[in-house]
């Protein structure tokens, strides 16, 4: 779990819980139209107490409330522009929802695929496993 592939990347461990608030903090901010430090920082100690055992539950919350606001949603809704990150450049939420909860999950998945394949000897492991989420049928 301590796993880094250099000092300034994120542990296993560190991974793992950033893919448990992720999802939930981009929501948030959405629905507050800004980013929330104080909220994030909240939610990230909140998850730390138990956070390896309740992982999958943490995960399935999250997809919830994901679903539950995307669901919500209206076209005005998605076209609407907000600066969360104080870019000076104001992007319609749509895009916030694609670039950084779609793609970056997405990347990060990938990236525990990497580092359980290649850093942690879990060779056996597949495109099954990173696309699917599940085992390799037997032949």
């Amino acid at each position: 779990m301590s796993y880094r592939p250099s000092a300034w990347q994120r542990s296993v461990e560190e991974l793992l819980r950033y893919m448990t608030t992720m999802g939930e903090s981009l929501v948030i901010m959405l629905k507050a139209k800004w980013f929330s430090p104080d909220e994030a920082a909240a939610m990230k100690k909140r998850n730390e107490a138990q956070w390896l055992d309740m992982f999958p539950k943490l995960l399935a919350d999250q997809h919830d409330i994901v679903a539950i606001y995307l669901e919500s949603l209206t076209e005005d809704d998605l076209s609407e522009e907000l600066d969360l990150f104080n870019t000076g450049t104001p992007m319609p939420v749509r895009w916030y929802i694609l670039e950084i909860l779609f793609k970056n999950f997405s990347a990060y998945r990938m990236q525990l695929f990497q580092y359980l394949k290649a850093w942690c000897g879990m060779e056996h492991l597949d495109t099954h496993n990173l696309w699917l989420g599940k085992d390799k049928p037997a032949a």
